[in-house]
């Protein structure tokens, strides 16, 4: 059996609230006889603690095992804020801790290939260098394209030293892999114009879901007096595009917006300002608490029709790999989606309603009430079936399985 030593240091387990992208694909790949152990850092920032054997004087990494899959957590430490000092204490932490317990002496089987997973490309870069320790082939996984994710976000100037600093790691990763893992489909585009690496050398993988294994609760027939139920599950933040949508549904006529009651489930440093805003100008919003992952799908069966919001933003011209959009389609709901994006997996399945504008909120919604159930009913089959062909983590797998095997 092949192994890979899969690097991410925020790797999202099973039990955790947010996606478990590489815990998904480990599983599946198990089926194809390649053995995956990942390779995170033991302070979990999206929950904000570590293992409980970390709390001690133990100071080597924790090995757990969850559906065959194996689990590597070094110690690294706890900080608040995502621009903090202490993340960049933390990013080098893993980056020290992968170079200090896994070269030479190790208790995990050596691997036949090493994958080094952005978000920060020093997790990648400890990949790297474990790559050329072992003498075996290195793939490099794109999930944000740091430094211009954080630009586009406006965190940090273009110039500023540390940018210019991820910039050559990233183009010098690039060069070095051979293989580039994306999450969107056309991030392929950033790797050809800005560092002329060849389109053949990148790989698309989505970010598929579990939840093609289930069943959804059919469409229900909505009369001329009921209430649409929009559902809204992830982060309620500055990035997500949630305060302006509150600031244009007020603008929406009472005799439109009265048919639709909007809920927002999720955790964010908006949720209390924006619970507040809405209640203020009377909007048929709701908050609710972020659920354990397990949930999600009995929470997406409440809804009747699910929301997406993208602010303006260059990088959506790589398209989209978002969790919840491979939730929504496979709970087979329409969705209804505000902004613009490439490659635009709601227009592409003709799985809902899409405005590129914000403005147009008010003509969106008219629209949704002048269709009828048969038109709802039809765009929530076309998600679904998109769904079991693009977001299956077992496609998925396999289309990475298959990719790899010229490597070993």
């Amino acid at each position: 059996m092949a192994i890979i030593w899969w690097l991410n240091h925020h790797a999202a387990k099973p039990e955790n609230q947010v996606g478990a992208r590489h815990y998904s694909l480990a599983k599946s790949l198990n089926q194809f006889g390649i053995r995956t152990i990942i390779i995170t850092g033991s302070y979990d920032h999206n929950r904000g603690y570590r293992f409980p054997e970390l709390k001690s004087d133990i100071y080597s990494p924790v090995s757990r095992t969850y559906d065959g899959v194996d689990f590597c957590s070094i110690p690294t430490p706890a900080y608040k804020g995502n621009a903090s000092i202490g993340r960049v204490k933390n990013m080098l932490a893993f980056y020290f801790g992968a170079m200090k317990y896994f070269r030479g002496k190790t208790n995990i089987p050596k691997p036949d290939l090493i994958i080094g997973s952005v978000v920060h490309p020093f997790a990648a870069y400890a990949g790297y260098r474990l790559s050329k320790y072992y003498k075996v082939p290195f793939v490099y996984e794109v999930r944000d394209l740091w430094p211009r994710t954080l630009v586009e976000l406006g965190r940090i100037s273009s110039n500023h030293p540390f940018v210019i600093l991820l910039d050559k790691l990233d183009g010098f990763l690039a060069k070095k892999a051979k293989l580039i893992i994306t999450t969107a489909p056309l991030m392929k585009n950033h790797y050809k114009e800005r560092f002329g690496i060849p389109e053949e050398k990148c790989l698309w993988i989505t970010n598929g879901t579990s939840f093609t294994k289930n069943t959804p609760t059919p469409m229900r027939r909505i009369g001329e007096d009921d209430v649409i139920e929009v559902g809204y599950t992830g982060t309620i933040g500055f990035a997500n595009g949630i305060k302006e949508f509150l600031e244009e549904l007020i603008n929406v006529p009472k005799d439109i917006v009265k048919r639709f009651n909007f809920t927002f489930v999720g955790p964010g440093p908006l949720k209390e300002a924006l619970a507040h805003y809405a209640e203020e100008n009377a909007l048929p919003v709701v908050f609710k608490d972020s659920v354990p992952k397990d949930k999600v799908w009995n929470i997406l069966q409440e809804f009747d029709m699910f929301l997406v919001i993208l602010l303006k933003s260059d990088l959506y011209k790589n398209g989209l790999s978002m969790n919840k959009m491979s939730d929504y389609h496979a709970a087979a709901k329409p969705i209804i989606m505000m902004g613009k994006a490439a490659e635009n997996p709601v227009l592409i399945s003709e799985s809902g309603y899409v405005t590129e504008q914000m403005g147009k909120l008010s003509k969106l919604l008219k629209k949704i009430l002048n269709d009828s159930n048969e038109q709802y009913e039809l765009k929530s089959l076309y998600g679904r079936k998109y769904a079991l062909e693009e977001y299956d983590w077992d496609k998925l797998a396999l289309k990475l399985k298959n990719r790899l095997d010229s490597l070993f």
